[in-house]
């Protein structure tokens, strides 16, 4: 697992649906996360990097911005969507 990229996701009881593909999502984010934190670092080093399930939403030194274009696109609340800080503080554990 990546650390510096909050997680959070679970299901009491029988899950719906729609909660086990939000699950899902988030599990191939964090996997693609872990392969491509190098080139995400290298490429948005210090900013705000939305990504989902293999590639790269969008970025912005500004976080408050980035929540902007996200909604603009009707990102934000995309499931498997996680904001990272593409860092190498914030990944010292994996790089």
């Amino acid at each position: 697992m990546v650390e510096g990229v909050s997680m959070v996701g679970f299901v009491v009881g029988k899950p719906k649906r729609s909660e086990l593909r939000m699950l899902e999502a988030l599990e191939r984010t964090n996997r693609w996360l872990n392969e491509n934190i190098e080139d995400i670092i290298r490429e948005n080093k210090g900013k705000f990097v939305a990504v989902t399930e293999g590639r790269v939403l969008a970025s912005d030194r500004d976080l408050d911005k980035l929540h902007k274009k996200l909604e603009k696109q009707k990102l934000l609340h995309t499931a498997g969507v996680t904001i990272i800080k593409a860092s190498r503080e914030a990944f010292r554990s994996v790089i």
